[in-house]
C-alpha cells in the first residue's frame, strides 16, 4: 500500500501550491496498513540504498482516489535535489532514476532562510512542518512573533485532529529535522529546552511515541538527571527509557525511548512504531 503526505495547499508561504502525495522526501509502497507517522530520518546513503532495492523493480500502481487516512513523513538529511541526482548518477549512472522519481505526485518546498543565504536545519525543518519561512537556528518560531502565538506545525493540526503522534530518528531526537514538529524555540542549540517541550503540546495531549538518541546532550544541557527527567515524563504520563524495548509491546501508547546511540535498527522501528500509531481508528501521522 502506498505511504503518502497529501496536504493541499500547505506550503503556500514556500510558493508551493497544492501540494498533493508526496511531501519532504517520498511515497513508498509499504507492506502493511498505511499509516502516519511523525518524522525519520534518513540519510543519503539509505536513500541510495532503498533506490537499488526490490521496490525499484515495480512500477508504482495506480493512485487511489480515496483520502489518505493516515501520513508518514521520511526525512532524508541534505536532500536538495543535486544530492538526489548525485545519488541517482552514483546508483544508475543516470538523473532521475531512484524509486520516488517514478511516483505518481512530487511536489518541491523552498527551505530558505529569511536571515542567510545558506539555510540550517531549523529553517529547513520549519518550512517543512509548518510552511513559513524563518531565520537560521530558529525552530518553529519566527523573529518578532510572541512565544505565546507560535504557528501550528502538522503535527499540531494532527492531534487536534485526534489522530495517533510519533517520531523515530536516528539523528539526535531534538535535532531541528524532528523538533520543529513539536517545538517552538528561537535557538536550536538549547537541545534540553527543546526536549522539554515534549511535555507542553500546544495542542491535544502530546506525541505518543518517541524514539531516538541525543540522552547525553539532553541531559547534560538540561541539567537534570535521568531520574529526575523519568519523574517528569512519568507526572505527564509518559514512561521515559533507554532502550527501544516498549516497541516490541502491543499495549504500548506512552512511551519516549531516550537512546545515546544512533546504530540501531531504523527500520525495525519505524514498522514497530506504525503497528502502534495505527491502531487508532481515526489515523496517525
Amino acid at each position: 500500500m502506498r505511504l503518502c503526505v497529501n496536504f493541499p495547499e500547505l506550503m503556500n508561504e514556500a510558493r508551493v501550491r497544492h501540494a498533493r502525495g508526496v511531501f519532504a522526501a517520498t511515497c513508498l509502497r509499504w507492506s502493511g496498513t498505511l499509516a502516519p507517522l511523525a518524522v525519520a530520518s534518513i540519510t543519503l546513503a539509505a536513500s541510495i540504498t532503498l533506490a537499488g532495492s526490490a521496490l525499484a523493480q515495480n512500477p508504482p500502481k495506480p493512485v487511489s482516489t480515496k483520502p489518505a487516512r493516515n501520513a508518514i513523513v521520511f526525512i532524508g538529511d541534505g536532500m536538495g535535489l543535486s544530492s538526489l541526482d548525485a545519488a541517482s548518477e552514483y546508483a544508475y549512472q543516470k538523473p532521475h532514476a531512484l524509486y520516488f522519481f517514478r511516483m505518481p505526485h512530487m511536489a518541491l518546498v523552498d527551505t530558505s532562510s529569511t536571515s542567510h543565504w545558506v539555510t540550517d536545519a531549523g529553517a529547513a525543518a520549519t518550512a517543512m512542518a509548518t510552511g513559513r519561512k524563518t531565520a537560521n537556528r530558529m525552530v518553529s518560531t519566527f523573529p518578532g512573533s510572541r512565544a505565546a502565538a507560535p504557528v501550528k506545525t502538522l503535527l499540531d493540526f494532527a492531534e487536534e485532529r485526534g489522530l495517533s503522534t510519533g517520531g523515530v530518528s536516528d539523528a539526535n531526537i531534538a535535532n531541528p529535522l524532528v523538533s520543529a514538529f513539536y517545538a517552538h524555540l528561537e535557538d536550536r542549540s538549547h537541545l534540553g529546552e527543546v526536549f522539554l517541550q515534549l511535555l507542553s503540546p500546544r495542542t491535544g495531549d502530546g506525541m505518543d511515541l518517541v524514539a531516538g538518541p541525543g540522552r547525553t546532550e539532553i541531559l547534560a544541557q538540561s541539567g537534570l538527571s535521568l531520574a529526575d527527567l523519568q519523574a517528569r515524563f512519568k507526572a505527564r504520563g509518559y514512561g521515559l527509557v533507554t532502550d527501544l524495548a516498549p516497541l516490541a509491546q502491543t499495549d504500548t501508547r506512552r512511551s519516549v525511548m531516550l537512546l545515546d546511540d544512533a546504530r540501531f535498527d531504523l527500520a525495525g522501528a519505524v514498522q514497530k512504531m506504525i503497528g502502534l500509531l495505527g491502531k487508532n481508528p481515526k489515523g496517525f501521522f
